[in-house]
């Protein structure tokens, strides 16, 4: 099962029910996610692969934002580690710069998963890749030539087509 963002949705109450934590805004929605009896009964018996989506950290987030103080930074290290947590860790190994990325071979098609949310842009060059995700990727294509006709597929949390 592919699951690529809105996994969870982290919105905050205009600061009349959140609390000053990050942890303790985000931590509960994970929870409630996550511990469902049928997320926990999907979870035993399909192979899950979830990629980040800006609903993970903030509505329309993306890492080229300017982060407002030391409130946002630790509301963007928290999210991200529980991503990492809660998310990633049901993925395949760690690729990529900050190991967000990663690959799996599944009913004789192979596929790629990039993160296309911690390093997009908008300005001043709108981007969804690093540098090193791009290498990854390249990589990953010039292998797929030596595969033949097996069906492939880049996974992504962002549209890419039409838009940025």
């Amino acid at each position: 099962m592919l699951m690529h963002g809105y996994s969870i949705y982290f919105v905050f109450f205009a600061g009349v029910l959140d609390s000053n934590n990050s942890l303790e805004r985000l931590l509960p929605r994970y929870r409630a996610a996550f511990s469902s009896p049928g997320f926990a009964a999907l979870a035993r018996c399909t192979p899950l692969h979830m990629s980040m989506d800006d609903h993970e950290i903030s509505d329309n987030w993306n890492s080229g934002m300017p982060l407002r103080g030391s409130a946002e930074r630790e509301l963007s290290r928290n999210a991200l580690a529980a991503f990492k947590v809660f998310q990633r860790a049901h993925g395949p190994g760690a690729l990529g710069p900050d190991g967000h990325d990663g690959r799996f071979d599944c009913g004789g098609a192979a596929f790629i998963s990039l993160n296309t949310r911690i390093h997009r842009q908008r300005s001043p060059i709108p981007r969804l890749l690093a540098d090193a995700q791009w290498t990854l990727l390249e990589n990953w294509l010039a292998e797929q030539q030596a595969r033949g006709n097996q069906p492939k597929f880049i996974l992504s949390g962002s549209v890419f087509a039409p838009g940025l």
